[in-house]
């Protein structure tokens, strides 16, 4: 997950052998992350945290995803 600027998400992920990548809106109120794929009219929500070091926790309907920020 790459947060840019002006509210958007850039979203890749391993699918196989190649990667996908998926540009999506976002926005941050309070605990929650509101995604929304303009291409797919797909929204969500997700509650988020930060953990130790320099990770991110999403909770995405139960399943956590862990993320560490690369430099």
């Amino acid at each position: 997950m790459e947060f840019l600027s002006g509210g958007r998400l850039r979203y890749t992920f391993d699918a196989g052998e190649t990667s996908q990548s998926l540009m999506l809106v976002y926005r941050v109120e309070g605990d929650m992350l509101f995604t929304d794929n303009p291409a797919a009219s797909h929204a969500i929500s997700s509650r988020f945290w930060f953990g130790e070091g320099d990770s991110l926790a999403i909770d995405f309907a139960g399943a956590v995803a862990w993320f560490i920020r690369e430099l």
